[in-house]
């Protein structure tokens, strides 16, 4: 049954690939502008042509797997989760998506950082850590990772990676790690982006003042 349903998410993330504007071409561009038309509407479900990286834009969809819970620490393994569906459900204001690499340090102090200061941004920010590379940047991470990162750190939010069928599309459409994106829960769109979760903090911090 986990087989079937991962060759159908393959098959949905296919027919999202192949949308693409005569435009756009499918491709990414250095400096985050359109990807692929992936990203979806959370109030109609249609795809949309301006997803990318930047302020301003809409974050681009990408099928997961992993705790997607957002504040769900204990929550069980998933193997269907949409990146937009996590934003939209998100119980806060807006969602912070951290943007890593489980062989990258500086990305796992990121993921530290979030968990320490998440008392700071909680009630007003959603996080979701997503890995888009596993032990090399050229590899996508795995189930592995993720169990690997929730023992060592027990963060109190989502923790997702690529699905099994779609390795390495994240790192594509969100960018490589490492970097730290706040989004506009309801609208899906990028309010704030930088490199790093303590060059974002300031922003965020406008964002989501302490209570």
């Amino acid at each position: 049954m986990q087989g079937w349903r991962t060759y159908l998410v393959g098959l949905t993330l296919l027919a999202g690939c192949t949308a693409t504007t005569a435009q756009d071409n499918g491709a990414p561009g250095p400096d985050g502008e359109v990807i692929d038309g992936a990203a979806i509407d959370g109030d109609s479900g249609r795809s949309v042509a301006n997803c990318g990286k930047k302020v301003g834009q809409l974050l681009c969809d990408v099928q997961l797997l992993g705790y997607g819970h957002p504040e769900g620490a204990n929550t069980p393994f998933e193997v269907e989760l949409a990146l937009s569906d996590l934003v939209k459900q998100a119980p806060r204001p807006h969602a912070l998506v951290l943007i890593g690499g489980a062989w990258c340090p500086s990305c796992k102090l990121a993921t530290q950082m979030a968990v320490k200061q998440f008392g700071e941004i909680d009630g007003h920010v959603t996080v979701i850590n997503v890995l888009v590379e596993g032990d090399t940047p050229k590899l996508p991470a795995r189930k592995s990772h993720l169990d690997s990162w929730k023992k060592a750190l027990h963060p109190p939010f989502a923790m997702v990676a690529d699905a099994f069928a779609t390795p390495m599309v994240a790192r594509e459409r969100l960018g490589v790690r490492e970097a730290a994106v706040l989004v506009d829960r309801q609208t899906g769109t990028i309010l704030a982006r930088a490199t790093s979760l303590a060059k974002l903090w300031p922003d965020l911090k406008k964002w989501a003042p302490k209570r």
